[in-house]
């Protein structure tokens, strides 16, 4: 194999081979001597200029558990099982046949989807989605499992319907997110690989949980149940309102049982008490009682995923992130 080319047969681009050769995936944390520098990528961004997924291969991390598994022959079953981890036959209870039954599932729902470029393709509407459906990662809880918070009743799905945001567009987005957390800020396995979810509902009315938003949630906490299985710490869906009892009846009949077990339900008086269980004052956002001096949306995991999608939305024209920087650069 020549210098000029990578491990796919790709070739490498000029002004890059050097780092990419020594590279062990794209490490995103800051002031990383090893991270392709903005001239780089955007040697890679005008040799490939619509497929980041042609980059050479030692840019992107490994993709954990799934790594080469979408890759083997479809029809060789047996050559598929054998790569299945541990967390699906936990979540079948060590039934083996069902466990198998859901890995090859999800291996075709990953082909379906191309799970595995999903972290390598640019992602235009980004921006757009974070502006209008307020979540973020939000550092680690005391039992060491990352943190995910989202304002469900703040997502203003009117003005992402004006910003051409289909549902399809959102349950990418959904997928992408996913997939960021357990490949670029925690790799390890469950039991030790799981996260904290909190959803704040504040404000939420009945009519706020039917129709699309219902339909939304139906299909993302089916394949977050299905296909990341045992990745739930803890939820917990706080500022409830006293009807809310009457709209999780309903949701959890389609979230995973695993994760209604999980789940803890806090009126707005109970807040800062309950995740306080979880969360160190020094974690907990001052939104909710705490001493975090970070700001939602501030913390060094989404300045990761911020950075991830500059590069990856490096090639495109016209698209614009939160603080208004252009697309077209890093």
């Amino acid at each position: 194999m020549s210098a000029a080319e990578d491990t796919t047969g790709q070739p490498a681009v000029d002004g890059a081979e050097s780092k990419v050769q020594n590279l062990d995936g794209l490490n995103l944390d800051e002031q990383n001597p090893d991270e392709l520098n903005p001239d780089e990528v955007q040697n890679l961004v005008e040799r490939y200029p619509d497929d980041a997924t042609k980059w050479p291969k030692g840019v992107w991390p490994p993709i954990g558990v799934f790594e080469g598994v979408e890759d083997i022959d479809p029809a060789d079953t047996a050559a598929i099982i054998v790569r299945m981890p541990a967390m699906f036959l936990a979540a079948e209870k060590g039934n083996k046949e069902k466990a198998e039954k859901r890995w090859l599932a999800t291996i075709a729902w990953r082909r379906e989807h191309d799970m595995k470029n999903i972290l390598r393709r640019p992602h235009p509407k980004f921006w757009t989605i974070k502006k209008h459906f307020p979540h973020w990662f939000h550092f680690s809880s005391l039992e060491k499992y990352p943190i995910y918070v989202e304002r469900s009743s703040k997502i203003d799905l009117k003005a992402l319907k004006e910003e051409g945001v289909t549902q399809e567009d959102l349950l990418y987005h959904y997928r992408f997110v996913t997939e960021f957390l357990w490949v670029y800020i925690d790799k390890r396995l469950p039991p030790d690989g799981r996260g904290v979810t909190i959803l704040d509902i504040e404000g939420m009315g009945m009519r706020d949980v039917g129709g699309e938003v219902l339909d939304f949630i139906k299909k993302a906490s089916k394949f977050s149940g299905d296909h990341y299985p045992e990745r739930c710490g803890h939820m917990y869906i706080i500022n409830a309102p006293w009807y809310f009892k009457t709209i999780w009846a309903m949701c959890k009949t389609f979230v995973d049982p695993v994760t209604v077990a999980k789940t803890h339900i806090c009126k707005s008086g109970d807040v800062k008490k309950e995740l306080l269980m979880q969360l160190d004052p020094s974690v907990l956002p001052k939104l909710y009682g705490g001493e975090c001096p970070e700001e939602l949306g501030d913390s060094a995991e989404e300045r990761k995923l911020k950075r991830l999608v500059r590069k990856l939305n490096a090639g495109l024209k016209g698209i614009k992130d939160q603080e208004g920087d252009s697309g077209s650069g890093l």
